[in-house]
C-alpha cells in the first residue's frame, strides 16, 4: 500500500474510533435503557463500518491480526477479540499506532 492509502484509512478509523468513544459510556451507563439501547446502535455501527473497512482491506486485516506469520486460528481469535465492545477501543487504538508506523517507513 501507498503511504497516502494509509494516511486515508487511519483518517477513517479514527473517525470512526471517535464516534464509538463517544457512544460507549452512554452504552455501559446511560441513565435509562431507551438511551442505552441508542448508544448500542451507535457503538455497533462503529464496530460494523470498522469490520467492513478492515475486512476489505488484506494489508490492514494482516497488520491488526499479528503480521504475515500469523495461521489462521490465531487471526480468527484475534479479530474476533478486536470486535467486542469492551476491547474494540484499546484495540482501535493499537491498530493505529501500527498504521503510524507504515506511514513512517
Amino acid at each position: 500500500m501507498t503511504k497516502e492509502e494509509w494516511i486515508r484509512i487511519r483518517q477513517s478509523l479514527e473517525e470512526i474510533q471517535s464516534d464509538f468513544s463517544r457512544a460507549y459510556p452512554e452504552y455501559r451507563n446511560g441513565r435509562n435503557k431507551q438511551i442505552r439501547d441508542n448508544a448500542e446502535r451507535r457503538v455497533d455501527s462503529a464496530i460494523y463500518r470498522a469490520d467492513n473497512l478492515i475486512t476489505s482491506n488484506n494489508d490492514v486485516y494482516s497488520l491488526l491480526t499479528g503480521g504475515k506469520n500469523a495461521n489462521g486460528f490465531d487471526r480468527a481469535i484475534s479479530y474476533d477479540e478486536f470486535k467486542q465492545p469492551r476491547y474494540f477501543d484499546g484495540n482501535m487504538s493499537t491498530l493505529i499506532a501500527k498504521i503510524n508506523d507504515e506511514i513512517e517507513k
